[in-house]
């Protein structure tokens, strides 16, 4: 995994984490090594409201050139779920 990646999975951890804390949502980032894939799954109460997964390298995302736009955007997407507590908190 090249740097460029591991730093968009790491934002990646830290926005879940974020959505967490801010609590209306729980946001879990998990990372499957038989597969190497990120999974992302989005929590309101006991229902998920968002799941979604990649797969960083082997199988069937070696050499994906989209990669790092779609880790971005599946972070773009996940810090959406911060919005109801910011607009609370204005």
């Amino acid at each position: 995994m090249n740097a460029d990646i591991q730093k968009a999975v790491f934002d990646l951890f830290c926005i879940c984490h974020d959505v967490t804390q801010a609590g209306q949502y729980e946001a879990h980032l998990s990372y499957a090594g038989n597969t190497n894939g990120v999974y992302v799954r989005v929590y309101q109460g006991d229902r998920a409201v968002f799941d979604q997964h990649y797969y960083l390298d082997g199988l069937t995302g070696e050499g994906d050139p989209d990669l790092l736009d779609k880790l971005r955007a599946l972070s773009d997407r996940v810090s959406e779920f911060l919005l109801p507590a910011q607009e609370e908190a204005a």
